[in-house]
């Protein structure tokens, strides 16, 4: 008995035995790792965007709102976007300086500062500008309040000493701050820096929208604006300090667009996202 125990401990699998196992456990992990690239690579593929009946190219949706607002040259033209949402990342927003100016209203810009800088906040576009005059004016109402109040470095001070004006700017979410960037050194690129500039944040249900152009325009500048925005919004998906990149796959993914003015209906649009996809 114990010559065949000893025989049976000595016994080797025959060399095809062993050369048929080892070529089927290459053949499997080919097809594993075939079938994890396939996963891979169907994960890189772009979704498709499926389109409307409805939807117009940007020109020409552009031209069918004109005609809405015949005789209303100051009314919106706004775009809105729809982003896939993305929950490991913060919420998306930013501020844009357009290349044209789509304004409505002109921006009342309100600049605190000392009595030798109020010429030069003036000159560089501020609505209104000076120092603790300034006060009393605002809190009557002898002067609207301000889309944006900023101050200087220096004349900060006499602002925060002030409780009542602290309290109202405060509540009109204006009060001049540096985490807002507001309170600043150079008057004049801080109001240039501010005319047209649009502060946007993606809502929560994943839409963004935002004033692009006024019915009196022509189609380039409507174009160059819509397309600033569309490159701000997907570039928000990036780190501050990258080049921007159509395709980066960090980019936010923008799945669908609208035109629609102030008196006229949303349009979707069909050209703009293919064409910068």
């Amino acid at each position: 008995m114990s010559a065949i125990f000893r025989c049976a401990a000595n016994a080797r699998l025959p060399v095809s035995s062993f050369r048929a196992s080892s070529m089927n456990v290459v053949n499997s992990s080919i097809v594993r790792n075939f079938s994890m690239s396939s996963v891979r690579d169907a994960s890189k593929k772009k979704a498709k965007i499926v389109f409307s009946e409805d939807s117009m190219s940007l020109e020409e949706a552009f031209n069918t709102l004109k005609s809405w607002e015949v005789g209303r040259p100051w009314s919106g033209i706004d775009v809105q976007l729809s982003v896939e949402l993305d929950k490991k990342k913060p919420s998306m927003r930013g501020r844009l300086n357009f290349p044209r100016d789509p304004s409505t209203k002109p921006p009342v810009l309100l600049m605190f500062c000392e009595p030798h800088q109020v010429q030069e906040a003036l000159d560089a576009g501020a609505t209104y500008a000076g120092g603790v005059e300034l006060f009393s004016k605002l809190l009557d109402g002898e002067i609207p309040i301000p889309s944006q109040a900023f101050s200087t470095a220096r004349f900060h001070h006499n602002i925060m000493t002030d409780k009542t004006l602290v309290r109202f700017l405060g509540t009109k979410g204006i009060l001049p701050a540096e985490k807002r960037g507001t309170v600043v050194n150079d008057v004049t690129t801080a109001i240039s820096n501010n005319l047209g500039a649009l502060d946007w944040k993606v809502s929560k249900t994943g839409d963004v929208a935002a004033a692009i152009a006024r019915p009196d325009w022509q189609y380039p500048d409507v174009e160059a604006n819509v397309l600033a925005f569309l490159e701000a919004v997907r570039r928000s998906g990036m780190s501050g300090g990258a080049s921007f990149d159509i395709s980066s796959p960090k980019l936010t993914v923008v799945t669908k667009m609208y035109l629609h003015s102030t008196q006229g209906p949303g349009i979707e649009i069909n050209d703009i996202l293919l064409r910068s996809r």
